[in-house]
């Protein structure tokens, strides 16, 4: 199977759009501190949640659409992007558990988008191995 590499830039020109409107929904409901720490103690929100996890899609998608492109410069930056996505997806799986300590929940799409996103990364055990690996790290 081939794919337009003009496909590909305009399919990376749509996600890039989508996740600056779900940056900038984020950016007006989160506190002014870092994308995941809240210096206040409390568990971000649901909805915060939920478009941090619509962040990390759009950072995991333009990172497959940059590994499918010619360019290797595109590529390097793929796997930057596939870095920063499981950074992210990392960050929200502690976040999660916060806001369910707290006794909040999150909804069905955002967890199964983090469910996905985080299945993405992990490597299913051999046969009789107790632990998995994500990314070569066992967990």
């Amino acid at each position: 199977m081939t794919v337009e590499d003009t496909d590909l830039s305009n399919t990376i020109t749509y996600i890039r759009q989508v996740e600056a409107d779900v940056d900038g929904r984020l950016s007006r409901i989160t506190p002014k501190t870092s994308w995941l720490s809240f210096s206040s103690g409390q568990p971000p929100t649901a909805e915060i949640l939920h478009y941090q996890v619509m962040s990390a899609e759009c950072t995991l998608l333009t990172a497959v659409m940059q590994l499918l492109r010619d360019s290797l410069v595109e590529k390097v930056k793929g796997v930057i992007n596939i870095r920063s996505a499981w950074q992210k997806y990392k960050a929200l799986l502690d976040s999660k558990a916060a806001l369910e300590a707290s006794g909040g929940h999150l909804d069905v799409d955002s967890s199964a988008g983090l469910r996905f996103g985080i299945g993405t990364f992990i490597s299913s055990p051999a046969k009789g191995a107790g632990s998995r690996l994500v990314l070569g790290v066992s967990v």
